[in-house]
């Protein structure tokens, strides 16, 4: 556990069509970043959609992002039953360029 992994509860799903989509920012130094996409799948979406008060994950994805964005966490496996991010196997802050995790859940109340 790395030192301020307690910001893996300030979380927002950037850029999609609606608040239960997007790229998963997580907040750190007052500044938002990104998750490395790179072992991102979908036990870590649904336990990020069900965080976020969305319904099941949909879709877990890499989206390709500039060399200017900033990613804090390297990478997050989880086994999809955690209760938050927190519960998941991290390994946090200042990770090398990837593409970065993206979401799609399903919006709440259409499970």
């Amino acid at each position: 556990a790395g030192s301020g992994l307690a910001d893996l509860t300030h979380l927002r799903l950037a850029g999609g069509p609606h608040r239960c989509a997007g790229r998963l920012q997580v907040r750190h130094e007052e500044r938002w970043g990104g998750v490395c996409g790179l072992t991102w799948a979908l036990p870590a979406a649904s336990v990020t959609c069900r965080y976020l008060g969305c319904g099941p994950a949909l879709r877990a994805a890499q989206v390709s992002v500039g060399r200017d964005e900033l990613t804090w966490v390297e990478s997050l496996r989880c086994n999809g039953t955690e209760g938050n991010l927190l519960e998941c196997q991290v390994k946090v802050w200042g990770a090398p360029y990837c593409p970065h995790a993206a979401v799609t859940c399903a919006e709440p109340g259409e499970a």
